[in-house]
């Protein structure tokens, strides 16, 4: 066992430390800071803190009552009361104001409104208008009324059962197993390399013969995934901290609603560990024998797209899943190893999967992950010593 763990300290070690990786692990988190930055920056130009004129020549602005302001808007917009258009005009050429509203004598009878401005405007801007408007208009009407027509409606959605509930404040809660199933996807890709290439140096320089002197194939695979295994682990928690961070900035500093009510259930993330473990192993190990049976790692990882193109394969069922995620074509997904991973996080999104699919769909990711393993170690077992030589599936399969 400490001959295992020693292999797989290596492995780690041999990847983390390298340039490239520490490149692919800061590559997601800088990219997305700066997609995040140039949004607010656009924004931020975008936005325009001068006030808003008008001119309320139906009277329903005569006692004009304050809108309340929106928590995520950083710059609330002030709203002045002009007795005639040509004063509201002034100030719009002097640049006192970015825009007016006209609300004629007949505004009661025929809705119209007219806005002048030089320059177009902000949404925030009209958005804080209309509801300026909004408050002023039902001024004799319940404020819970109020409230309602101003923020609109917060839908909660039961599961018959009860076992699930959501809300539009809880969206990120919803998404969250396909936004895991996602990563999964990008997980392999990133690391196919990795795998592939797991035994390729010492194939090369031909200190494969020295290690099967004291280690089985099948302890060195184990050995070496593990290794990965614990570098990929580190990617997925350097990525984690980055999203935790930028939730918590989104909370606390920009005031959205959905990332102030976050709530994950404990069943969601049993279920995401449960299937995402063994379905990463199994990927892993088939990466691994395909670069133990050729000849070449650049030849493997040509291979290994045709691996990859599994996880892609329910995206070509989406619309069934979508709007029949307990159609017999999408159980069978779900229970179908390479398939379940994807189709399971998708389901969740739309339905309740019951727990004996659950189950079988992880029974048989576990088996056929640790089948994965044992056919890297018989890869790798044939195929050390074939040097320029590829191993037929034929031969790995072959009785021994």
């Amino acid at each position: 066992m400490s001959t295992l763990w020693l292999i797989a300290k290596h492995e780690y070690k041999r990847h983390v430390m390298r340039r490239a990786y520490i490149l692919i692990l800061l590559s997601l988190p800088l990219m997305l800071t700066l997609m995040i930055g140039l949004i607010i920056a656009t924004v931020n130009m975008e936005n325009d803190d001068r006030p808003l004129g008008y001119v309320d020549q139906s009277g329903v602005l005569t006692e004009a009552i304050p809108a309340p302001l929106d928590s995520s808007l950083e710059t609330p917009v002030e709203m002045i009361a002009y007795p005639i258009r040509e004063d509201a005009r002034a100030a719009l050429d002097s640049g006192d104001i970015q825009a007016f509203y006209l609300l004629p004598d007949d505004y009661m009878e025929t809705k119209h409104v007219e806005l002048v401005y030089v320059d177009d405007i902000g949404d925030d801007a009209t958005g804080q208008f209309w509801d300026f408007m909004r408050v002023n208009l039902m001024s004799n009407v319940p404020q819970g009324t109020v409230d309602f027509v101003t923020n609109g409606a917060d839908i909660t959605i039961r599961t018959p059962d009860g076992s699930r509930e959501f809300s539009k404040s809880q969206i990120l809660s919803l998404i969250l197993p396909l936004l895991v199933g996602i990563g999964l996807v990008v997980l392999i890709m990133t690391s196919s390399g990795y795998l592939v290439g797991i035994v390729a140096e010492e194939k090369e320089n031909r200190t494969i013969e020295i290690l099967m002197t004291s280690i089985s194939p099948n302890q060195l695979v184990t050995g070496k995934l593990l290794g990965i295994i614990g570098v990929v682990a580190t990617q997925v928690t350097v990525w984690l901290g980055f999203l935790f961070g930028f939730i918590y900035l989104a909370a606390n500093q920009f005031g959205y609603e959905w990332a102030q009510n976050i709530s994950i259930e404990s069943n969601t993330i049993l279920m995401i560990v449960a299937v995402m473990v063994p379905a990463y192993v199994m990927f892993a190990a088939l990466m691994t024998a395909i670069g133990s049976m050729v000849s070449a790692t650049q030849e493997g990882q040509q291979l290994s797209g045709l691996v990859s193109l599994l996880l892609w394969l329910p995206m070509a069922f989406m619309g069934i899943i979508i709007e029949s995620p307990n159609s017999p074509l999408v159980v069978g997904l779900s229970i179908f190893p390479a398939s379940a991973p994807i189709v399971i996080t998708m389901r969740t999104v739309f339905t309740v999967v019951p727990f004996w699919q659950l189950a079988l769909s992880v029974t048989l990711l576990t088996a056929t992950a640790g089948s994965a393993v044992w056919l890297a170690g018989r890869a790798l077992r044939l195929g050390m010593l074939r040097y320029g030589q590829r191993l037929s599936l034929r031969e790995l399969f072959r009785k021994a």
